[in-house]
């Protein structure tokens, strides 16, 4: 495969509990430094953007998304690109921005409205606005699978896709499928493994650490390879163990695949 360790990143959202003071930061910054991360993606910034750029280069971190919310890319754009600029990151990421308190199928039309609005302000700028699936959108929306007519409806205004292979897998879709149907518009994509736990006559999906579950991470590492892939994210929702081991679980595992 093209792809080297160099791309291989970690969403902060997984360190989330050790990543609330500066101490917290430079800590967490650290340790996925020292597994061999060269990247991290933020959910948030609990420091100034000036601080957390110097602390990053000093420790030959770079940045391969930022999430913000569409709120706040509707109300400061300007200062948002401002930030972006300095990190030097051109992916602006985030899930769904509606009501999470109504169905996804409720206020999907005029999400697209608020997000294809924002697109078109970026294409004169550097970033772009990547979205992130979960399995919600599966749901059947105008007679196709409501993820594809959000993709479709949203291409003209240049917003990429952050494909979630567990999420996908979740929602009863192929992550390599997926990933190969946006060739070219998927700069990212977030990895973490889908395992099966039976108890009590119960069958439960649990997120795993990327090798310890049931996903084809040959076939979905090959399809991102296929497919203009950039990075390759960890993020792990929730963790049965420590984080920081789950996390180096996962870079270990995926860069024996890309290396192989």
């Amino acid at each position: 495969m093209r792809f080297t360790p160099s791309q291989i990143g970690v969403q902060l959202y997984t360190l989330r509990d050790h990543f609330r003071t500066r101490e917290d930061v430079m800590h967490t910054l650290k340790a996925v430094r020292d597994i061999g991360y060269e990247a991290v993606q933020f959910f948030e910034m609990p420091i100034a953007v000036e601080e957390m750029r110097d602390i990053l280069k000093g420790l030959g971190l770079r940045v391969c998304g930022v999430d913000v919310n569409v709120k706040r890319l509707k109300s400061e754009l300007g200062r948002v690109l401002e930030e972006m600029k300095l990190l030097e990151c051109p992916y602006i990421t985030y899930s769904y921005g509606g009501d999470w308190r109504r169905p996804y199928a409720h206020g999907l039309e005029g999400y697209i409205a608020d997000i294809s609005a924002v697109g078109e302000q970026l294409k004169e700028t550097d970033c772009r606005f990547v979205y992130h699936n979960h399995s919600f959108e599966f749901i059947s929306y105008k007679g196709r699978n409501a993820l594809e007519y959000f993709y479709e409806q949203t291409e003209q205004a240049g917003i990429l896709a952050e494909i979630d292979t567990f999420w996908v897998q979740h929602g009863g879709g192929d992550p390599a499928a997926w990933i190969r149907k946006y060739k070219g518009r998927v700069p990212i994509i977030h990895l973490k493994d889908l395992a099966i736990e039976q108890s009590e006559g119960k069958v439960n999906q649990l997120f795993a650490e990327v090798g310890n579950g049931n996903m084809n991470w040959e076939a979905i590492l090959s399809a991102a390879d296929e497919s203009d892939v950039e990075w390759l994210v960890v993020e792990q929702d929730t963790c049965k163990q420590d984080p920081f081991l789950s996390v180096k679980e996962s870079y270990n595992h995926i860069k024996a695949v890309i290396t192989r």
